[in-house]
């Protein structure tokens, strides 16, 4: 499972797209029409002065970790009822995924949550980060808290409806693959046979599900095969596999590798043939070789 703690940083580009699309402008709230007061905490979304925006875009702008960090812990210090604050929190997650450090991320992201609980962007990005870490707990809890938020949700005003389509198609298939490796996670740790067929059969239900938004995947294909395998479902284990070797994404030697084993235990200890096998699952699912993307 080694290449699930590279997951977040194959999603950055969606994840950034998220958050881009899911903020709230930061606005100075007019001085006629709201009084700001230490005592009190900001509307979300509101700087209480221009200096405390000036502040928060400097922050926000910042591109050295280290920097980034000092300013964030500053920031809150100076500003602990900003209505920015989630906003500064949330830009120590990305910080704590720009350093792959799965701890920074809970840090920030967790405090950014108790002031924007309803932030299922965020959500979303802590609860893959949670399951890398084998916290399936604390995965599925904001993944299935952030399915759930998103589903009741309606269209923010400044998304086009393809922006908002494309949105929730993203949310939905990482949360599912996310669920899915909750329980491919618990399936691998269960001594009871039983429980560790139905935690398995959870995580392909979801799998499945995550393939019916985004038909090729190659950590979705991964967390199939290693479901049936856990099922001593090999054909399936097999097709699954070679289909995420084909894809030629972040898991495609783990993939590999466990393909590899598995067909070398049904096939006298040899892989003759198994090209053949990955090659077949390429033109299933209409990828092109590594080496030609």
């Amino acid at each position: 499972m080694g290449p699930m703690l590279k997951r977040v940083c194959a999603w950055l580009p969606v994840i950034l797209l998220l958050s881009a699309l899911f903020a709230f402008p930061a606005q100075v709230p007019d001085p006629q029409s709201s009084v700001i007061a230490s005592s009190a905490r900001l509307k979300l979304g509101q700087a209480g002065s221009q200096k405390e925006l000036d502040d928060y875009n400097r922050l926000h702008a910042e591109v050295d970790p280290a920097v980034k960090k000092v300013l964030i812990d500053e920031f809150a210090e100076k500003y602990p009822q900003s209505g920015l604050l989630a906003y500064a929190y949330q830009d120590g997650v990305y910080l704590g995924r720009q350093v792959h450090n799965v701890e920074t991320m809970e840090e920030y992201g967790e405090k950014s949550l108790d002031l924007w609980p309803d932030n299922y962007s965020l959500l979303t990005e802590l609860g893959s980060a949670y399951v890398q870490r084998d916290r399936v707990y604390l995965a599925e809890v904001h993944a299935a808290k952030a399915l759930e938020l998103a589903g009741a949700a309606d269209r923010p005003s400044h998304m086009t409806e393809q922006q908002w389509a494309e949105f929730t198609r993203t949310l939905r298939s990482t949360n599912l693959t996310t669920l899915g490796f909750v329980h491919l996670r618990r399936a691998q740790t269960r001594l009871d046979p039983q429980a560790r067929k139905d935690e398995a059969d959870s995580a392909i239900e979801a799998f499945r599900r995550a393939l019916e938004i985004t038909p090729v995947d190659d950590y979705v294909y991964y967390g199939l095969g290693f479901s049936y395998a856990i099922l001593n479902d090999y054909p399936n284990a097999e097709s699954n596999l070679a289909k995420a070797v084909a894809v030629g994404g972040v898991v495609m030697a783990s993939a590999r590798s466990l393909l590899e084993e598995i067909y070398k235990s049904r096939h006298n200890q040899s892989t003759e043939g198994l090209d053949q096998v990955i090659a077949h699952a390429r033109a299933e699912i209409g990828s092109r070789p590594p080496s030609e993307v």
